[in-house]
């Protein structure tokens, strides 16, 4: 049976790609050592969206700043108008 080691998972950290798991390998681990990789990998995609949705915020941010000074409506104002 495969252990974690200094808090790593050999099949997360040792192989290049996670999705190298196989159905056999990923059935060999304890539920606890499947759990972990899937809060890992929950993780790993909230820090993708929150850095997406920043990115897309400070993008909106200096749309707006960039704008003519006597236009004070938000964009987003302007789309829920236009609806």
């Amino acid at each position: 049976m495969n252990s974690i080691v200094n808090g790593k998972h050999p099949f997360i950290h040792g192989t290049p790609s996670p999705t190298k798991l196989t159905l056999l390998s990923l059935m060999q681990m304890s539920e606890i050592e499947r759990e972990q990789i899937l809060a890992e990998r929950r993780e790993q995609h909230q820090k993708l969206l929150d850095k997406m949705n920043l990115e897309r915020l400070l993008k909106a941010q200096r749309r707006d700043q960039n704008s003519p000074e006597d236009d004070r409506v938000s964009s987003a104002a302007k789309r829920a108008f236009r609806c």
